[in-house]
Formats: C-alpha cells, structure tokens, sequence
C-alpha cells in the first residue's frame, strides 16, 4: 500500500489561514508525492511573505500509511526601502527610489510604489494587489502612474491608471485581462 497525504497544519500568524491553503496543490488522501512538498515549498519560499519556510512530511508514529504535513512559517520583512543612484550617457545622472509593502494585512494584501528621475526621464508609479483563489498565480491589481519625458526635440507627460486581474487558465497558460486609461499630451518641436 501507498503513503498518502494527511491533513496539512500551518503555524504562523501572519496569514489567514484560508489564504495558506490556496498555496497547497494536494489534499487528504492524495497519494504521497515528495515533489508536492517541493513545490509548496518553493510556492510559500517565493511568496515575499516569508522568511524561513519549514516543512515536515512524517508518517503518523501509530505505523499508519498517512503523512500529515507540518508547515512552519515565520515572517519576513514587511516594508522595504531600496534607493540607487547612476549615470547613463542617454539619461545622465539618475535616481531610483522603491518602497514595497509585503504585507499590508493577513489578507496578503500588497503595494509598491516607484520612484525614478534623471533630467530626461521623470517617473512615479504605484501598485495595490491582493490574492485570489491561487496566491501564486491569480491576483488583482490597481495600478497608476505619471511619466515626464524632456529631449532637446520634444516634450511629453502620460498618466496612466488601470486595473488588472490576473489567472491561470491551465497550469502553463496565465491570462491577464486589463482595463487601462491613458492620458498623454506630448509636443514635437513648436508642435503640440
């Protein structure tokens, strides 16, 4: 006779319940597969959410043929700041600030917001997502932006706002519908 799967625990306080059990591709008394527990852990290694990921997959010590499957999580960081500064012959001295939001709630709520300016191109964009059915692959997202361009021929400036749900069709094909409005007025020379 074959192991097969127990029930799956999580010890942590960091995320609902219900939205660790969309990370889990397996359930009860499917067929033990070590390759399963591979990738639960690359899922949950690879969320953001997470520092340290634990897995232990034992049979029961009564000599059955059932593995329950012990999840232990603890939290990375929440908030994280990266800033850069360059140089670039086309866009000459650079900045670039980012600050990115892991966690906003136990929902796994996320944002991120971009900043980046050098004296031809100005940019600043924000994201708020949060997970759907499948953490991993399906999300939401709200998104904005503004974009300033300078050369010595022509100006433009182009706002963007959109909203974006994204989700597996199969396990090898992602669909991203998007509604996206753009406003943009550039200028060519003496032209507008």
């Amino acid at each position: 006779p074959r192991y097969h799967f127990g029930d799956v625990s999580f010890s942590q306080p960091i995320l609902t319940p219900k939205l660790l059990a969309g990370y889990v591709k397996f359930k009860k008394g499917d067929p033990y597969d070590a390759s399963a527990i591979s990738k639960l852990h690359e899922l949950l290694s690879g969320s953001g959410y997470f520092a340290a990921v634990s897995i232990q997959a034992v049979p029961t010590a009564e000599g059955g043929l059932e593995v329950p499957v012990n999840v232990s999580l603890s939290s990375g960081k929440r908030r994280v700041f990266t800033a850069g500064a360059g140089y670039a012959t086309d866009l000459g001295i650079q900045v670039r600030l980012v600050y990115t939001n892991r966690r906003r709630n136990q929902r796994g709520h996320q944002f991120d917001t971009r900043l980046f300016l050098s004296s031809v191109d100005s940019e600043i964009t924000a994201d708020y997502r949060w997970p759907r059915g499948r953490p991993d692959s399906e999300w939401v997202d709200l998104y904005g932006g503004f974009l300033r361009k300078r050369t010595d021929t022509s100006e433009s400036d182009k706002q963007t706002f959109g909203a974006r749900v994204t989700r597996n069709r199969t396990e090898k094909w992602l669909e991203s519908p998007y509604l996206e409005l753009t406003r943009e007025e550039f200028q060519i020379g003496d032209q507008l």
